[in-house]
């Protein structure tokens, strides 16, 4: 009896461990192709995340490529912009001009301002324009064929412009318009002493041309050139022309021509 029992616990021993054995094969079978899929997965998973990577770079390097395209385009545009608005205040500065209608007993002459070329001296009587100073003064010399003189508050030649906030008669550097010569009838230029920085408001007009007014003429500095007429040098002629001298040999004159008003105009 207890070899038959002995049998059969061996028997069943055996059997459980046949089981055992069969279960475990077929589970290491079993999981090995999950081993399979695993790698497989991770494999894919690391190339999707190469892909990313790689589509991510090119998307970055894109979005710089733009930027630093559209930040050149802008910088390119501010240049351009402002080579424009340079060109366009040269143009501006080139074209601007400034003109004086002066009206007188014997008409209206229009003159025009070297303002670029002798700014000292041309804003000089442009100020002074603008100041009303030239309203009501006289044409005090008059020399036929050589010039008519203009612009002494006390009509004989000795005065000069008071700056009236200062109490001090105003001198200018002398200031010649640069490549102009008294070449011509209608040249406008101030009338000074000896000492070539000591212009103030008077000025004269050329009846013809006159070279000995240039530097190196009657001295070495010469008259300084402001302006020239451009309309009404009739009127000028016709100043000179009927002017009377007070006595034979004077270049002042017994019937003097008034300025009425002088005025800057466009």
């Amino acid at each position: 009896m207890i070899l038959i029992m002995e049998k059969k616990i061996c028997y069943l021993v055996t059997t459980a461990f046949f089981i055992c054995c069969c279960i475990f094969i077929d589970k290491v079978h079993a999981e090995e192709p999950v081993k399979k899929d695993l790698k497989l997965l991770l494999e894919q998973s690391k190339n999707n995340l190469q892909e990313k990577k790689s589509s991510i770079l090119n998307e970055s390097n894109k979005v710089i490529s733009e930027t630093q395209t559209k930040t050149t385009q802008k910088i390119e545009e501010v240049i351009i912009m402002k080579s424009e608005e340079i060109k366009e205040v040269k143009q501006e500065k080139t074209v601007q001009e400034s003109f004086v209608m002066m009206e007188t007993d014997k008409g209206s002459i229009k003159i025009k301002l070297f303002m670029e070329e002798a700014p000292i001296t041309a804003g000089n009587f442009k100020d002074l324009v603008e100041r009303k100073f030239y309203n009501g003064l006289i044409f005090h010399r008059v020399i036929p064929g050589f010039v008519i003189q203009g612009g002494c508050p006390l009509g004989n030649g000795t005065g000069n412009f008071v700056d009236p906030e200062t109490k001090k008669t105003r001198y200018i550097k002398h200031n010649n318009a640069t490549g102009k010569k008294h070449d011509q009838a209608g040249i406008i230029a101030m009338a000074r002493t000896s000492d070539p920085d000591s212009a103030s408001s008077q000025f004269f007009i050329d009846l013809a041309p006159l070279p000995s007014l240039n530097p190196g003429g009657v001295d070495p500095y010469g008259y300084a050139i402001f302006g020239e007429v451009v309309e009404g040098l009739d009127v000028v002629m016709k100043i000179a022309k009927e002017n009377v001298p007070p006595y034979p040999g004077s270049d002042g004159t017994a019937n003097p021509v008034k300025i009425l008003s002088a005025t800057i105009v466009e």
